[in-house]
């Protein structure tokens, strides 16, 4: 981890967090379609 943990917050998730095997990668909009799909509100007419 390269950043500084700044909240008691962030500690706590962290913590919780250790016990798994994973890996955070950052993707653009375009490339995150699912997550802009969810992060869209959907209305029907």
């Amino acid at each position: 981890m390269d950043q500084s943990l700044q909240t008691p917050e962030q500690q706590g998730w962290l913590h919780k967090f250790l016990g798994y095997d994973f890996k955070i990668e950052y993707k653009p909009g375009k490339e995150n379609l699912a997550a802009d799909a969810l992060s869209r509100m959907f209305m029907m007419a």
